[in-house]
């Protein structure tokens, strides 16, 4: 009777500690997978065109898991965020080192005039 009431015990202690060590791995792989979204989300935003892998990655190869379809429309949207940003900022940064022409066309026209031209040879003798 004791050896039974042993057995039991040690069995129940065993199935605990069988189920402990589930939760663990369970909860590590779901810590790996939330990095695993972080790391998309922060590429998505720094270089654009790798948001569109993971949008892939997760929306038609993630197994129906309603996660990872989150995880790839959240990259999707940063990455179209990032690109209009990158687009727009590009687009003030050429228009500010571009000069106007008819900033340049009157500077041309004073360089042309022969005072100017006297007073350019001037400061170059």
């Amino acid at each position: 009777m004791d050896e039974e009431s042993n057995i039991s015990n040690q069995q129940t202690k065993n199935v605990e500690a069988y189920k402990a060590l589930l939760t663990i791995d369970q909860q590590k792989e779901a810590l790996r997978t939330k990095e695993s979204y972080w790391k998309a989300y922060i590429l998505s935003i720094i270089i654009p065109p790798i948001g569109l892998y993971y949008f892939i990655k997760y929306f038609f190869f993630g197994k129906g898991d309603s996660g990872k379809r989150r995880a790839a429309v959240i990259s999707l949207i940063l990455t179209a965020i990032s690109l209009v940003l990158n687009i727009w900022l590009l687009q003030l940064f050429f228009n500010q080192s571009i000069p106007d022409k008819n900033q340049d066309m009157n500077f041309l026209k004073e360089l042309i005039t022969p005072e100017n031209q006297k007073n350019l040879q001037q400061l170059l003798q």
